[in-house]
């Protein structure tokens, strides 16, 4: 499961700091199936700020946080194309030994 798909999923209803992102994933146990680090977290933000499915959105009235995320159109578009790929493509499997 690629972790693009959970931010994008979390962000359809809410714009979240990264560290609230990691924290909602730890706290659910979606780090069992997917691996869960800053250097991975940071890294599908940057790309998917990149493919511009989100956009930080800095908060005014504290100087030094670090900006909350907000998706994007595209991003909600790219989420439910990420979803169709994930389960119709049989990749959505917890035992891989499960041919779909």
């Amino acid at each position: 499961m690629s972790i693009q798909i959970i931010i994008l999923g979390l962000l359809e209803t809410n714009s979240y700091h990264p560290y609230e992102i990691k924290k909602i994933i730890l706290e659910n146990n979606w780090d069992k199936l997917i691996p869960v680090t800053d250097g991975n977290l940071y890294h599908a933000i940057r790309k998917l700020k990149k493919e511009n499915c989100i956009i930080e959105v800095k908060q005014e009235l504290i100087v030094q946080a670090e900006p909350y995320i907000k998706l994007l159109l595209k991003g909600k578009n790219n989420c439910q194309i990420k979803y169709m790929k994930f389960f119709t493509n049989g990749s959505w499997s917890l035992n891989p030994s499960i041919q779909h």
